[in-house]
């Protein structure tokens, strides 16, 4: 998502290594068969459904899916992948325009667009780190040959990663770092899933807590 920015970073440190080698202690975001535990913040239950343990978003309207735990330190995974345009030529996935979004920190009232920071989720910009609701530049460090490197074709499943300790963030794709941010302003929140503008769907959605 690319409108206007406000919510600025503070605070400038070296980019330290945020993942963890630790695969116990994960639990279930989405348990693949109900919204049981999630909020629906501007679409309705028809604007979402649950196939094969997947859930497929239709990106409109403009919205997210937030879970109802506040989080700290943790990581954040899960396998998305944008519904093939059938129009979309073999060898032309640079110009898809498909979007979404991961929010974290999120901050009360709900509403659209949160106060919260976002990972982004569009096709062309996975991982770029910004805030909401008016979209500050983040402080963050965006690769993006790691990124074209890491990127799958549309339609194909990613593997996403995040993770948060004491703000700062790192992003991996498909096994790449493809971003790291230093900490701001919002440090703890809940965790949101956003809709906007493509269908998109994630499956296999977990969340680890970190000391």
């Amino acid at each position: 998502m690319k409108n206007t920015r406000t919510l600025m970073f503070a605070s400038v440190m070296a980019f330290a290594p945020l993942t963890t080698s630790c695969e116990d202690g994960f639990e279930p975001f989405f348990d693949g068969q109900t919204l049981n535990g999630l909020t629906l913040v501007g679409l309705s239950p028809s604007d979402v459904r649950i196939e094969d343990r997947t859930l497929k978003c239709d990106g409109q309207p403009n919205g997210y899916i937030y879970g109802s735990g506040v989080y700290r330190n943790f990581v954040f995974k899960l396998q998305f992948r944008f519904e093939r345009p059938p129009t979309l030529p073999p060898g032309q996935d640079d110009t898809f325009t498909g979007n979404s979004g991961y929010f974290v920190h999120v901050q009360p009232p709900h509403r659209v667009w949160p106060e919260a920071i976002e990972i982004q989720g569009s096709y062309r910009d996975t991982g770029d780190i910004f805030g909401l609701p008016l979209l500050s530049p983040g402080n963050d460090s965006p690769d993006t040959a790691a990124l074209n490197a890491a990127r799958k074709p549309v339609g194909e499943w990613n593997d996403l990663r995040i993770t948060s300790n004491e703000g700062a963030l790192e992003v991996i794709l498909n096994g790449r770092v493809v971003n790291r941010s230093t900490p701001g302003t919002l440090t703890q929140g809940l965790i949101a899933l956003q809709s906007e503008g493509s269908e998109i769907h994630w499956r296999d959605v977990m969340i680890q807590r970190l000391p």
